[in-house]
């Protein structure tokens, strides 16, 4: 759901086996209590580029364990001071934020929102099912 004009997630429908979620390039400014409820198994999430100002904005993602992943590159929650450190505390499930660890390593370019399962691949090369 990138660049849909969205201003909020409260209409999402429930999908508990959903992993990862674009809503990069909308109008959000808050709301996200109810990704917990109907996105709890989330590992990746892009708010890049809504209107997310503030770091209590993003508290309710607390609720979301098995987070790993959020970016928030374009928010201009991104120029308030200690925004990352701030955000690593806040969130201790987060592996990345905006692409890169608590320690500016980067994601591996791999596929840095991959499910986290590899393919497996048969004799011929094919990726078997």
């Amino acid at each position: 759901m990138i660049n849909v004009n969205l201003l909020s997630v409260s209409n999402l429908p429930k999908l508990t086996r959903l992993r990862k979620l674009e809503l990069s390039d909308n109008r959000i400014l808050g709301g996200l209590e109810v990704l917990a409820e109907k996105t709890p198994n989330l590992t990746h999430l892009n708010l890049s580029g809504n209107k997310i100002k503030d770091i209590n904005t993003l508290e309710p993602l607390k609720k979301l364990p098995h987070l790993r992943s959020l970016d928030l590159f374009n928010c201009e929650v991104t120029t308030l001071l200690n925004y990352r450190e701030s955000l690593f505390a806040l969130l201790p499930q987060l592996t990345y934020l905006d692409g890169f660890d608590a320690h500016d390593k980067e994601a591996p370019d791999s596929d840095p929102e991959g499910d986290g399962m590899e393919d497996e691949y048969d004799e011929n090369g094919e990726v078997a099912l």
